[in-house]
């Protein structure tokens, strides 16, 4: 197992995009809210104020890169736009499609 480097967070649309992360492994890997799991805001129930969410794996993009993913982001406005940056000196856009 490699280190995550980086992690973005779509807001642009709820139910397109969600978190995407980045790391050592070359990897890209894109995790959406699950169904139904929508923060109630009472918490997690130890009393530290963080909300309850659940996200799921739902795209994964082996060798991304030809090195390390160090950097992803979302487009601000466009939710099916993922850029990502490498140690392969490459920046690649993605376009997320939800099948």
């Amino acid at each position: 197992s490699r280190p995550i480097y980086t992690v973005d967070w779509s807001t642009v649309e709820a139910d397109r995009g969600g978190i995407a992360t980045g790391g050592g492994d070359n990897s890209i890997r894109v995790y959406q809210r699950r169904e139904g799991k929508e923060s109630g805001g009472e918490g997690n129930g130890t009393g530290d104020g963080v909300a309850d969410e659940e996200y799921t794996l739902r795209a994964e993009q082996r060798r991304a890169h030809a090195g390390d993913v160090n950097c992803v982001r979302w487009h601000p406005s466009r939710p099916e736009l993922l850029a990502s940056a490498g140690d392969d000196g490459l920046v690649k856009v993605w376009t997320w499609v939800d099948v």
